[in-house]
């Protein structure tokens, strides 16, 4: 290394020249943080398995608040992620205990709930609209069936062990990036 090199304090120095804003701390922050996607309870048993691989939320709306998958926009896809839930055990459920794995963010994309397709419904686990609509009204009892409202569709899939190369090599380029190559 020369003997003039300073650390740099910030992308402007020619860290990331791609990526022009914010300090090499936050970048280091934002690529080692991982990725969480909660996954809603009703779905866990079946996206946990791999039997599941798309499902559809609610994105930050009122009477949904306790599934927020919240992936932020311009993530690339496929990444590695945590995969969670939070379940509800015992009398009226009040007991509660959160469930985790390792899994793959296979894309993830915003559109009308209304606008499913045939090959989406399904990848949700249904033959027919008219179950999935009654599924849906059974997650968000308040908010209902809403075919305008713009909703998270998220896909993923538990990690296998086939990923476990691919998951680490995505990792250490995308943490250490520059300093590795």
């Amino acid at each position: 290394m020369p003997s003039s090199w300073t650390h740099p304090t910030s992308l402007s120095e020619g860290l990331r020249p791609a990526q022009n804003r914010g300090t090499v701390r936050s970048l280091l922050l934002r690529n080692v943080s991982n990725l969480p996607v909660r996954i809603p309870a009703m779905e866990w048993d079946a996206i946990s398995t791999g039997a599941k691989t798309m499902f559809r939320a609610y994105n930050g709306r009122a009477g949904a608040t306790r599934e927020l998958p919240v992936i932020p926009s311009g993530t690339e896809c496929p990444r590695p992620c945590l995969l969670f839930a939070r379940r509800y055990e015992g009398a009226r459920g009040k007991d509660h205990r959160w469930d985790a794995i390792p899994g793959v963010l296979l894309s993830h994309r915003r559109e009308p709930l209304g606008a499913i397709s045939p090959e989406d419904l399904e990848r949700e686990g249904f033959r027919f609209l008219p179950g999935f609509r009654f599924h849906w009204q059974r997650r968000y009892p308040t908010l209902g069936w809403r075919p305008w409202d713009f909703i998270s569709v998220i896909e993923v899939r538990p990690l296998v062990e086939d990923d476990r190369e691919w998951a680490a090599t995505w990792l250490l380029d995308h943490v250490l990036g520059e300093w590795v190559r």
